[in-house]
């Protein structure tokens, strides 16, 4: 809070800060902390700075189902904002692969479309994302089947421990002991 309350000169990563703070409302879904957030503690200067703008084009993009937009605005997020993007990444796939589910019913869509569109490192790597969230593929594992995609679901991952995700440096939100 200390850093919250800064004001002045000395207030030189404010931005940042808020920056952080919108991503990780983002992240965590908490829409009721996030309207007073935007009404009360951001001002019109805070609104155009560079990494603020950012994360609201985040929020945006993930509110209205925009995967593209997002994936973008991963492709330029500043380093630290990266590994909180992260955590959305595979939520904001499985919207997108439920929307291409429903919106190419009667077509075939190959997996090389949609690794370059979800931002995946190979075809491999969409694969197997779509394999763990349940969605059909041809034989050959080159296009998505959608009219066979009727229950697609989250990935199931292994979470690793606390520590192993302080050492990487990642932020841990959601928890399975819930």
């Amino acid at each position: 809070k200390y850093l919250y309350s800064i004001k002045g000169e000395h207030r030189t990563n404010y931005a940042e800060f808020m920056c952080y703070k919108l991503l990780y409302l983002t992240l965590t879904e908490h829409k009721l902390d996030l309207v007073p957030f935007l009404r009360c503690e951001l001002t019109p200067k805070d609104r155009k700075s560079p990494e603020v703008r950012f994360a609201l084009d985040v929020y945006q993009a993930v509110s209205g189902g925009n995967w593209v937009l997002f994936f973008r605005l991963y492709k330029r997020a500043p380093p630290l904002c990266k590994p909180i993007m992260d955590k959305m990444a595979d939520g904001v796939r499985l919207h997108a692969l439920i929307a291409a589910a429903k919106g190419y019913r009667m077509v075939k869509v190959p997996v090389s479309y949609l690794t370059r569109t979800l931002n995946f490192e190979s075809d491999g790597a969409c694969v197997q994302f779509m394999v763990e969230c349940g969605a059909a593929l041809n034989d050959d594992q080159t296009e998505l089947l959608p009219k066979q995609c009727t229950n697609l679901h989250p990935p199931e991952r292994e979470e690793e421990d606390d520590e192993d995700e302080v050492r990487k440096g990642g932020l841990r939100v959601h928890s399975s002991h819930s």
